[in-house]
């Protein structure tokens, strides 16, 4: 009886050759990033990493070490964050993952190792890219041709950068890839934990008057209108006009209150009798129902 792997559908943009240096995570097309923008742009579009021997790589605490030095791709979608593997090996809490493999995690889950589809990324490789790390991935590409033919390799049918059609995929990353969304939907391992955490995030964003990320955890449906296609640009500027308005009036009734929030039978969120708000799901994450303040 034959034997079957099945490899994933891996889309990327375009990459420029990494230049390492310790303040820097990796490199994308517009250039080397700074530690404290990768979360931001790993979720926009893919980054190219470089590993020596011995370093070790995060990305909203998944995380991997090489031993040997690896070259890898790194990004975070609407439903996964992932790491793929062009040259070299990295060792992740599932085992090994080398050249022409990828490890992946849904939120809340541990990760998995799978082939990806070597031509596609291939394809997509920026021609300034290091001519050893194109040929490695391209020796991988011939073998999976080899194997595709053979029958011992078949689409997956999962794409890792967009796991919905393009359009779909863009609307669902304007609010499920907000830096403050981001940490609580990947770092949660329970809906328990995740409402606790949403809430606890809340409360300290508006505290610190974080108009921003008071405006990430607010739920999108609230702010659609009629004239809106799904949750346009529009329905999230007037969510951050709400989160504006909501920082004003209740910014300064939290500053000197230290409790942590406290949920009620009902499954409402307290802080003291300041602030009272309920969350609801959306997309796989429970943000704070804008209705419920009070």
């Amino acid at each position: 009886m034959a034997m079957y792997r099945w490899f994933l559908s891996f889309c990327l943009a375009i990459c420029v050759s990494p230049s390492w240096a310790a303040e820097l995570e990796g490199t994308y097309r517009f250039g080397p990033i700074a530690a404290e923008d990768y979360v931001y742009v790993a979720s926009l579009e893919p980054v190219v990493v470089t590993l020596e021997p011995g370093d070790k790589h995060s990305l909203l605490e998944r995380s991997v070490q090489s031993s040997t030095g690896a070259f890898l791709v790194s990004g975070v979608s609407a439903d996964f964050i992932y790491m793929a593997v062009i040259s070299g090996e990295i060792t992740a809490e599932t085992g090994l993952v080398g050249p022409g493999h990828v490890i992946f995690w849904r939120p809340g889950s541990t990760g998995q190792i799978a082939v990806f589809d070597a031509a596609k990324l291939l394809a997509t490789l920026h021609s300034s890219i290091k001519t050893e790390y194109v040929e490695s991935l391209q020796q991988v590409a011939d073998e999976q041709a080899q194997a595709l033919w053979w029958g011992l390799l078949r689409p997956a049918g999962l794409n890792l950068q967009a796991s919905t059609p393009a359009g779909v995929e863009i609307e669902r990353r304007s609010y499920l890839s907000e830096p403050a969304v981001l940490a609580l939907r990947f770092g949660a391992q329970s809906v328990e934990q995740l409402s606790a955490d949403v809430a606890s995030a809340f409360v300290v964003a508006l505290e610190m008057r974080n108009t921003d990320a008071v405006a990430a955890l607010l739920h999108p449906r609230f702010f659609i209108e009629d004239s809106d296609y799904g949750v346009s640009p529009a329905a999230l500027a007037r969510r951050l006009d709400f989160a504006t308005a909501l920082v004003a009036t209740h910014a300064a009734r939290l500053v000197d209150h230290l409790d942590a929030p406290r949920q009620a039978d009902d499954g409402s969120w307290l802080v003291g009798e300041e602030l009272r708000f309920s969350l609801a799901p959306g997309d796989g994450f429970l943000f704070v129902e804008p209705a419920s303040l009070r």
